[in-house]
């Protein structure tokens, strides 16, 4: 299971397209989440500032077992108070996590860096990092045609990104390789495209519709194989060797268990080509839901 981590969206607000729950995950049931995390070997657990109350929530627990990640909002034009805005911000995150450190901090807004301000925002983040506060600092990306402009750039240690069977983009564009090459760790979410991939085809909602015959794809790969979507979804990830993290996002213990019954090491071969480039599909900041 060290492949895999936890991701926290859904402890701070409601999150997925798939979730019929109308709040975010209590703490009782976020106390089980985190000990059965724990059972089950899987010790990273992935957050951000902009997640609700998620932070807060997590700090209440004793999380002295798990590597922290969290993401930095975009600071915008900030300038003048640049390096006091971004102490502050990662003080008030440490203090939520009841944290003296984080494994990773990474830039939610990853354009920040491509601003006027860039080179004094990285330098200010990599302080932290020669102090001892963070031990990593990465990105969090939508699109890998960003990493042609910062990778060269600046020295990063992660880079998180979507990856799953519709949107295999870090893969097709050399991105992958070109990370795992230069030793940067890489994190895939997005595995069940916020649970879009885990709806039948002819239950899919009609904003949808219109790309009927992919999701009809996924079924018939994933019928093929006797594989549920779910395990499709993980299995077709997990095949990428090279991603080092594969962050689930779950909105409830059960469906952490559901995953963890999973025969991860059945083997599946002929993987499918099904993956699109529309936006309007693959970046759910785009969706359009009534």
């Amino acid at each position: 299971m060290n492949r895999l981590a936890l991701g926290t969206a859904q402890f701070g607000m409601r999150y997925g397209i798939n979730n019929s729950s109308k709040e975010s995950i209590g703490l009782n049931e976020i106390e089980e989440i985190l000990n059965f995390s724990l059972e089950k070997k899987i010790d990273l657990l992935d957050t951000a500032m902009n997640y609700g109350d998620s932070e807060k929530k997590l700090g209440r627990f004793n999380l002295d077992k798990f590597k922290i990640v969290t993401k930095l909002p975009s600071l915008g034009g900030q300038s003048k108070n640049l390096e006091a805005l971004l102490k502050k911000k990662i003080n008030e995150s440490l203090k939520n996590l009841n944290r003296s450190n984080l494994h990773a901090l990474l830039l939610h807004n990853p354009e920040d860096l491509l601003g006027p301000n860039g080179d004094k925002l990285f330098n200010s983040i990599n302080n932290f990092k020669n102090e001892g506060v963070i031990s990593k600092i990465g990105l969090s990306i939508y699109s890998p045609s960003i990493l042609d402009k910062l990778i060269p750039r600046y020295e990063f240690d992660l880079v998180q990104a979507p990856f799953n069977i519709l949107d295999t983009r870090l893969l097709d564009s050399g991105w992958l390789e070109r990370l795992d090459a230069i030793g940067i760790e890489i994190h895939a979410r997005s595995v069940f495209l916020q649970g879009l991939l885990l709806i039948p085809s002819q239950e899919i909602p009609n904003e949808f519709k219109r790309w009927e015959t992919l999701f009809r794809k996924i079924e018939k790969w994933s019928k093929e194989k006797k594989l549920s979507l779910l395990e499709a979804c993980i299995h077709f990830t997990l095949k990428q060797k090279k991603i080092d993290k594969i962050i689930l996002g779950i909105d409830s213990l059960s469906h952490l268990t559901e995953i963890l019954k999973i025969d991860f090491k059945k083997n599946i071969s002929g993987l499918p080509k099904i993956s699109s480039t529309d936006e309007s599909l693959i970046n759910p900041s785009k969706w359009k839901i009534n």
